[in-house]
């Protein structure tokens, strides 16, 4: 929204949208808006994106007044990346702005960070993120409960489970068979979530979604809220930028060791 207000041939404080240059905005062609996000399988912006994109902005805007780059995703636990476009975030071109979107400031290089004007944006109000998903999605009155609970405030979370959803049965079969499960039947789990790295954080809150299901269905078993709880823990975990397999090798053991603890007792 800010690119095509800053953008917008009608000129005014807000987009129009409706002129050629919000419609090219809106439908992500437009020549000085540019978004950069991870690659393949990668879990942040490398350094080579990083280095064309020096190229790319080096002459400043060419259709519009003015060029944004968005970048997702710079909280490289290899601080190569983000030192490889240092010198872009401490002089960017005349008429090129940055724009960073994360929702893990902490861990962007404190030298980047100290040259960038802070935004926070809250986490969506309750009504309003329960209002979107009743019309957007044909939610059950649970599941929408459910879902909103893990959404954190965040539809973009949201929209992240419901896409994952069609292609997780193994997830399913690891949450049907999460009670009989020894470590050594964890490893194809594990293996499955290494291939999709990537998507690893979307994927645990998909686990985390049928977890809390069981944890309902159970009414409440300390021994489920405890298996809950290694997963979030995994969660925050990966957000630090974890090794992934490290961490769920830790997250499964920790599940396993709740669920075959006694009923009632506090493992």
């Amino acid at each position: 929204a800010f690119a095509a207000a800053a953008n917008c041939e009608r000129g005014g404080d807000e987009a129009c949208g409706e002129c050629l240059s919000c419609k090219k905005i809106a439908h992500n062609n437009h020549p000085d808006v540019i978004r950069i996000l991870p690659i393949d399988d990668k879990r942040y912006v490398s350094i080579d994106q990083l280095r064309e994109l020096q190229k790319l902005v080096q002459y400043g805007p060419s259709a519009g007044r003015r060029m944004f780059v968005i970048i997702r995703e710079l909280e490289s636990p290899k601080t190569e990346a983000a030192n490889s476009g240092l010198k872009l975030f401490e002089e960017p071109p005349a008429g090129v702005s940055l724009i960073i979107v994360t929702d893990r400031a902490e861990a962007i290089l404190p030298t980047i960070r100290s040259r960038a004007q802070h935004i926070r944006f809250n986490s969506l109000p309750p009504a309003l993120v329960k209002k979107y998903l009743s019309e957007h999605y044909s939610f059950k009155a649970e599941e929408l409960e459910n879902y909103y609970a893990l959404s954190g405030g965040s539809l973009g979370r949201v929209k992240d489970i419901r896409e994952l959803l069609p292609q997780v049965g193994w997830i399913k079969k690891g949450i049907a068979e999460v009670e009989r499960r020894d470590y050594a039947d964890w490893v194809p789990f594990i293996d499955e979530f290494d291939r999709q790295k990537a998507a690893a954080e979307s994927l645990l809150n998909v686990f985390m979604l049928g977890l809390w299901q069981r944890v309902l269905a159970m009414g409440g078993d300390g021994r489920w809220l405890r298996a809950m709880d290694a997963v979030l823990e995994a969660s925050n975990q990966l957000r630090r930028h974890g090794n992934l397999r490290l961490t769920l090798d830790i997250m499964c053991i920790r599940i396993g060791v709740n669920l075959r603890a006694p009923a009632g007792s506090k493992a």
